[in-house]
């Protein structure tokens, strides 16, 4: 019998162990999982970040473009209204040729 008391006391110790062990090992698991779910959402906001930059700058290039082509634009403007106000004068000075030439054939 001295066996089974051997064995019998191994038994007894490990079950009076086992409750500690639980414990750690539960409290392990619970600081690797609370880690890795760390990881996880660390992993995640870099990579919300990086999109996050890279659609900014894509939305600055487009204003970028925006305002240039809306530069582009006003000088164009700029430059058909002072075309515009060329033709006007030289309309007029050719409105004043013709009036100024009518009216010497009539004086004469």
């Amino acid at each position: 019998m001295p066996a089974n008391q051997t064995q019998l006391e191994t038994y007894r110790q490990k079950a009076e162990s086992f409750p500690t062990e639980l414990e750690e090992a539960i409290k392990k698991s619970r600081e690797e999982g609370i880690r890795e779910v760390k990881q996880d959402a660390k992993v995640k906001a870099d990579l919300f970040e990086k999109e996050w930059e890279a659609t900014k700058q894509s939305y600055e290039l487009q204003i970028q473009s925006l305002e240039a082509k809306s530069q582009r634009q006003t000088e164009q403007i700029t430059e058909i209204s002072n075309q515009l106000q060329a033709a006007m004068r030289q309309a007029q000075d050719l409105a004043m040729r013709a009036f100024e030439s009518s009216f010497n054939r009539m004086s004469a």
